[in-house]
């Protein structure tokens, strides 16, 4: 399993088209130029900020002011944020795992209701994990940051990667995915669709539209 960065770039980008306004939440590494200029986002109303707790990205989501028009919200990952108890405290501590889980769930619980009277759409990405001593017949794979998040989630996508795209001399330009759709609250549930993303322009609609057609 693989997790896909470039699919919140065109969710940016597809929030810009709009003419709305986009949040880019990073804990790992910012959004470089030439990428957001392939996705045709431009000079519109984008804006990234580097955080480094989780209680720093819920309170943006807090204290929004764009409460006239949509906006997107892309933290980018859960895996990757650290809390702010684990970042002063010492390495040798346990249980930090734990009290980030716990600090999800009562952060999901103040905002959920906020995040639907002020028309924002928070997107996630997050990692799969491999479960240990996981049942026969269950499913195997887990997400880092306890369940809070796919109980509170409208959506929730999960991507796997299936092959990789080469060009005439063999070199790797992206990659072809799959999105398996496990839970829905807005539409059918259980749908999936194959898809390319290439690293220098994000998902490939037009492929897509072949497809279909």
């Amino acid at each position: 399993m693989t997790t896909i960065h470039l699919g919140d770039h065109d969710t940016d980008c597809e929030t810009c088209k709009a003419n709305c306004d986009c949040q880019d939440c990073r804990i790992r590494e910012n959004m470089k130029d030439n990428l957001a200029y392939a996705l045709e986002t431009g000079d519109l109303q984008m804006f990234e900020d580097i955080f480094e707790a989780i209680e720093d990205i819920i309170e943006r989501v807090r204290t929004n002011e764009k409460k006239d028009k949509l906006v997107t919200i892309v933290v980018d990952s859960v895996a990757a944020a650290s809390t702010k108890a684990e970042l002063e405290g010492a390495y040798a501590k346990e249980g930090y795992g734990m009290e980030k889980a716990y600090l999800i769930s009562k952060a999901m619980r103040k905002i959920t209701g906020l995040i639907g009277s002020q028309r924002i759409a928070l997107v996630f990405t997050n990692q799969l994990r491999q479960k240990l001593n996981a049942p026969a017949f269950s499913d195997p794979w887990t997400t880092s940051g306890g369940k809070a998040i796919a109980f509170h989630a409208s959506t929730r996508i999960r991507l796997s990667q299936t092959g990789k795209l080469k060009d005439s001399d063999g070199n790797i330009v992206g990659v072809s995915v799959k999105a398996d759709i496990v839970k829905n609250r807005l539409g059918p549930p259980h749908r999936k669709a194959e898809f390319n993303i290439y690293f220098n322009r994000g998902i490939d609609d037009n492929s897509s539209w072949l497809d279909v057609l």
